[in-house]
């Protein structure tokens, strides 16, 4: 992995700290220091582990944000994290494109069958500030999470 590959999948900067060896560090615009520092015995390791404390975080969030309820049947069950855009095409770890669903409907959703978002949970993201945008048959680009502008 690279600083580039690392920035793109978080859509943070990522930046080589000068000591100790194969340091690196996550920053956010508008943070006064770094969000997450790692260190390994190689370059692509740190990074990885850089992504993966994003990834955490991000999957946290979505749990959180949607009263750990899945996506579709509004289930309280065990959830995982689900990419809109997946990982095989490029996926981003960021808000926009994460969902949490539980373990049956997102085995449904991988052998592609169409999933609708549950009513409540659009109810529940807008009071957030987020509107689901997109439906199915758009396009992966079409699906997502959009923040909205509050002000």
């Amino acid at each position: 992995m690279t600083s580039k590959h690392a920035e793109r999948i978080t859509g943070l900067r990522v930046q080589c700290l000068p000591q100790p060896q194969n340091a690196y560090a996550l920053y956010s615009d508008g943070a006064n220091g770094p969000l997450h520092t790692a260190t390994s015995h190689s370059p692509s390791q740190a990074l990885e582990m850089l992504v993966k404390w994003h990834y955490d975080q991000m999957r946290l969030q979505v749990f959180v944000e949607q009263h750990w309820r899945c996506w579709h049947c509004w289930g309280l069950k065990a959830l995982s994290c689900d990419h809109i855009k997946p990982r095989a095409h490029g996926r981003v770890d960021q808000r926009f494109n994460l969902r949490g669903m539980c373990a049956e409907c997102h085995e449904r959703h991988t052998r592609n069958e169409a999933l609708e978002i549950h009513p409540k949970m659009k109810t529940l993201m807008s009071g957030v500030g987020y509107r689901w945008r997109g439906e199915w048959g758009l396009g992966v680009e079409a699906w997502g999470w959009e923040k909205l502008d509050v002000g």
